[in-house]
């Protein structure tokens, strides 16, 4: 059986050991995930995205 994706949400902390244990392209699919689908503008996706990864580890 297939693990779940993780998501992610800017508007709660992640479990630390959970995030931390993900591999770091999970996670930055992950960010991206989250603001591809939320519409928002956030200029450069893929700066985005690296700057929430860098943050949340």
């Amino acid at each position: 059986m297939a693990k779940p994706h993780p998501t992610y949400n800017p508007q709660s902390a992640p479990n630390a050991s959970t995030w931390l244990a993900l591999p770091e392209t999970q996670r930055i699919k992950a960010v991206a995930t989250f603001h591809q689908l939320s519409h928002e503008p956030c200029g450069n996706l893929q700066a985005h995205t690296a700057l929430h990864v860098v943050v949340e580890n």
